[in-house]
């Protein structure tokens, strides 16, 4: 998708989470459309703490080189922001 080189570097490792664990490309495009309007890596990491589910959480973190846990503590210091 030729829309992915305009993806900031954590909506871009989300967009790899979806297709790696097989969702359809239609709630992919979606969601990269979505991610386009994101102002900053820091909007992405925000909604991926909060709204990825379990399986594409897990492959996101290994993906970003860090654990589920880590992402859960940063999930609860993004929202005191």
């Amino acid at each position: 998708m030729s829309e992915n080189s305009t993806l900031n570097y954590v909506a871009h490792l989300i967009i790899e989470s979806f297709r790696e664990n097989g969702l359809d490309e239609p709630y992919i495009a979606e969601k990269t459309q979505q991610f386009l309007s994101h102002q900053s890596k820091g909007d992405s990491l925000y909604w991926a703490c909060n709204f990825l589910d379990r399986k594409n959480l897990a492959t996101f973190a290994e993906k970003l080189g860090v654990t589920v846990d880590m992402l859960r503590v940063t999930a609860k210091v993004l929202s005191k922001i």
